[in-house]
């Protein structure tokens, strides 16, 4: 079993929800959210992540929290 620890306060909370499509070869701009956490879900297809230090492959039925405060890349595989 997996466990997310965070030492974070204040405590994130939803804010709000939302979709993307990409298409294979689409590149997400670089860029950096301040004070926000980010979760990122896979429905299809392999989603390719960058955010310092981390360089993640993601396939469909997984995530990844991108944490505030950091660069960060998506690009889509074939």
């Amino acid at each position: 079993m997996n466990f997310i620890n965070l030492n974070c306060p204040p405590l994130p909370y939803f804010i709000v929800g939302g979709g993307c499509v990409y298409r294979p070869g689409d590149i997400h701009e670089r860029r950096t959210i301040r004070n926000v956490f980010d979760l990122i879900y896979v429905h299809s297809g392999t989603l390719y992540l960058e955010q310092d230090p981390f360089r993640v492959e993601l396939n469909a039925g997984q995530f990844f929290i991108i944490t505030p405060d950091r660069s960060e890349e998506r690009r889509v595989g074939k």
